[in-house]
């Protein structure tokens, strides 16, 4: 038998490189039969998601071949698939996929010799540096949900407490996507799926939801909608239906693509030698997706990889090395409450087995989903870590009350605490660390130890509003109207900082204040709560 060939994928623009395949199946020139080429508009609208989501459907190689820099269709072509493939191969880099299996080129219109000879090139160079690729194909079964469509629904019925309500209103009422879209409403949700759940398929309302448990906060009967919604996504899911998810999907498949045991990351990149951390410690850093963030958001000024510095630099401070392990994934948060229960069990899984084999008695993360998944949903879901979960603001807490919050706080932190008694800072509330774990005082106890001084947003606490949008997952107006309407309640404090502890907050927010059509309006610097405390206790 002769050697296999890897599987390729050829996105081909819609102009010269398709003329180019064109012109070789006419001539009949030869190229791998393993190679399945794609008519793509334009390589400049071709988003990461895309192209990585041929990885995790198998792929062993992508191969993204565009018109000649002097001959683009469309003036911003070249240049922005340029940008687009240079995010891409950042993801890739992260993920432990080679340089080799990924390529963005060029072909003359009708030049079906120079397509031949780019794609067999390309085909050969996956073979001869890195061979066939391990990845497999990653899927959500199906069957077995379908057949079990009435059973869990009533499940999720049961569980979540949907038939204790009493259809008072209270959480239409303060529901941020119920006070811009008069069509949603937690309650008749509710109602809607205990009278004809089938109808829940052709239903938006069950991925509009942000699962903020702001309604849950004032239900007088304590059904849980959030966790009711969550159970229903994934019978949805199973039914093949889903959420329009953002930014072309990238998000949710690196985390479908960590769901593989094979793949080797290359997450550790941001780490110096100033940083202090070690193999044997009792304390893990749970970095997250912070370093992926970096590179999608790099145009709003995402802070994920300065976060991850930050944490390491307050762990230091405080006297302690942290383990951070190279093969950690993502802890699956968005995946579980967008349905893909399945991709969550193996990413649950594969954590698990590698904090639990590190021995440590803690585990510390900046990120409130990855605090709260950890903490719970994994032990809920069966993939307990062995060790005690914290977010950062609460062990920060801790330590700084065994040695004394106040005047002696200042000079555990440093001496700049003392300037920033010239600051008003506002703290923004997210929604795991908040209404989920109820971590309310911690963050703003950190704060005051820094000096500086808190004004409180007119929503705060269990009242916190909502950054907008959930699991990457329907990111259109509504969740530009949360974030504006948030925004703009942090400057009416008076504040000169927004505070939040969490990445994805940030982002969320940030991605807001790019609208140039609103001017300085929401203009108002915004800040990690870990990378705050880190710059008092560097003294700058």
């Amino acid at each position: 038998m002769g050697k296999s060939q890897p599987k390729i994928i050829v996105y081909t623009c819609n102009w010269d490189a398709y003329s180019g395949l064109e012109k070789a199946g006419f001539e009949h020139l030869a190229y791998p039969a393993s190679v399945h080429p794609l008519k793509v508009s334009c390589l400049g609208r071709l988003h990461p998601g895309l192209v990585l989501r041929a990885f995790a459907l198998g792929a062993d190689g992508v191969l993204l071949l565009g018109c000649p820099p002097d001959d683009c269709h469309y003036d911003f072509g070249q240049k922005r698939a340029q940008e687009l493939f240079a995010e891409t191969a950042a993801l890739a880099h992260l993920l432990g996929i080679a340089p080799e299996r990924l390529g963005l080129d060029w072909v003359e219109a009708g030049d079906g010799q120079g397509f031949a000879q780019k794609v067999s090139q390309f085909v050969e160079g996956v073979n001869q540096e890195i061979g066939k690729s391990a990845n497999q194909q990653i899927s959500v079964p199906k069957s077995a949900i379908c057949n079990l469509q009435s059973a869990i629904v009533k499940q999720a019925i049961q569980n979540n407490r949907a038939h204790y309500c009493l259809d008072c209103g209270k959480c239409t009422a303060v529901c941020p996507v119920s006070r811009r879209e008069a069509a949603f409403s937690p309650r008749a949700f509710v109602e809607a799926t205990i009278n004809d759940e089938k109808a829940l398929l052709a239903d938006n309302r069950l991925w509009a939801c942000l699962t903020c448990r702001r309604c849950s906060e004032v239900c007088p009967s304590d059904v849980r909608f959030g966790e009711f919604t969550r159970d229903l996504r994934a019978w949805a899911r199973g039914n093949g239906q889903e959420g329009h998810c953002s930014h072309g999907e990238t998000i949710q498949t690196w985390m479908r693509l960590m769901a593989d045991a094979s793949l080797q990351q290359n997450r550790l990149d941001w780490l110096t030698p100033a940083l202090r951390t070690s193999a044997t410690s009792d304390t893990v850093y749970f970095v997250g997706c912070l370093p992926y963030y970096d590179v999608l958001f790099q145009k709003i000024g995402a802070q994920g990889v300065e976060i991850a510095q930050s944490a390491v630099q307050v762990l230091n401070h405080l006297g302690i090395e942290p383990r951070v392990l190279a093969d950690e994934r993502c802890c699956g948060h968005d995946l579980l409450w967008e349905g893909d229960v399945s991709a969550f069990h193996r990413l649950a899984e594969l954590n698990a087995a590698t904090l639990r084999a590190t021995g440590a008695r803690r585990l510390v993360t900046t990120c409130p989903e990855c605090a709260h998944t950890l903490r719970v949903e994994y032990r809920q879901q069966g993939h307990d870590v062995g060790m005690e979960v914290v977010h950062m603001a609460e062990l920060v807490t801790r330590e700084l009350g065994n040695r004394g919050i106040g005047e002696s706080a200042n000079q555990q932190i440093g001496k700049s605490a003392i300037e920033n008694r010239k600051s008003k800072i506002t703290y923004h509330d997210p929604c795991r660390l908040g209404r989920y774990l109820q971590v309310y005082d911690e963050p703003r106890q950190v704060i005051a130890a820094l000096g500086a001084e808190l004004v409180e947003m007119e929503n705060c606490r269990a009242r916190s509003l909502c950054c907008g949008t959930s699991g990457w997952t329907n990111c259109g107006a509504t969740a530009k109207s949360i974030q504006v309407d948030r925004l703009r309640e942090a400057k009416a404090t008076g504040a000169e900082v927004l505070v939040t502890a969490c990445a994805k907050c940030q982002i969320h927010f940030k991605c807001a204040q790019a609208d140039t059509q609103l001017g300085d309006e929401l203009a108002i610097k915004i800040k990690d709560l870990t990378t705050l405390a880190a710059e008092a206790m560097a003294g700058e």
